[in-house]
Order: C-alpha cells, then structure tokens, then sequence
C-alpha cells in the first residue's frame, strides 16, 4: 500500500515534474543532435509537433513518443 504522506513528501509537483520533463526532452534532443541521428530541421519539427501535441490525450503522446525514441535509438535488426 503507498504511503501517501511518504509520497507527497518526494513527489516533485506538477510544476517540477513539467519542468524536469522539458529538461529531459531537451537534453535528449541535444544528445541526438549531437549524435547525427537529428538535423536541425529534425528538432525543430519535434518541437513544433511537441507544442501543437500537448493539447491531446497524453496516453497517446506518451506512445508516440516511446515509439520515436526506439526506432530512433534502436538497431533495426
């Protein structure tokens, strides 16, 4: 069972959690940019699809997503 005072202590907050998620996206943009996996045109693509994006469900964002980063990041075997 959690323990929703331990939670609520270590949980960061919506406004954290955001903050941290942009970070992150960031940081992963960069690295792939770095890496030739990206062009620039490339992440400026993603972040215009990112910003029209956050107004659906996030489920499906978060799919879409995971499914970018595997065949991005991924061997096709």
């Amino acid at each position: 069972m959690t323990d929703i005072a331990k939670f609520a202590r270590h949980h960061p907050g919506p406004e954290k959690a955001s903050l941290l998620a942009l970070v992150l996206f960031d940081e992963l943009l960069s690295s792939l940019r770095h890496k030739g996996v990206l062009s620039r045109n490339d992440v400026t693509g993603l972040l215009q699809t990112t910003a029209n994006n956050l107004s659906q469900n996030p489920s499906a964002i978060a799919k879409r997503g995971a499914r970018f980063i595997q065949d991005a990041m991924l061997p096709v075997e």
